[in-house]
């Protein structure tokens, strides 16, 4: 693991890799723990959220939602799908959530 693993510089970083690929808030509400709850979170929120935050706690919540992100990048990647595809990333970001899932499950 990198030095930036766990850190709110590595989930912008995977945010930066996932969007232009047509990662969007879709996607990105159906991996991030608050799908638990009423609240649906979006790219923007978290990524404000990660620009102001210097650390993860080292087993939170936001260190699992980034283990979902570099799950959803590297299984995009083994796939070679077609940049855009919401369906795949919308089965991507369950396929992840399911797998990793929040700690409170």
């Amino acid at each position: 693991m990198g030095t930036e693993d766990g850190t709110p510089v590595r989930t912008i970083k995977l945010l930066d890799c996932l969007q232009p690929l047509g990662f969007g808030d879709d996607a990105f509400a159906r991996l991030h723990h608050a799908r638990q709850g009423s609240r649906r979170e979006t790219i923007g929120r978290h990524r404000a959220y990660c620009q102001k935050t210097m650390i993860f706690e080292p087993t939170g919540e936001n260190v699992r939602t980034q283990q979902r992100l570099a799950l959803v990048l590297a299984r995009f990647c083994e796939r070679e799908g077609p940049a855009g595809n919401k369906e795949l990333f919308h089965a991507l970001a369950d396929a992840a959530f399911r797998e990793i899932p929040p700690r409170s499950m």
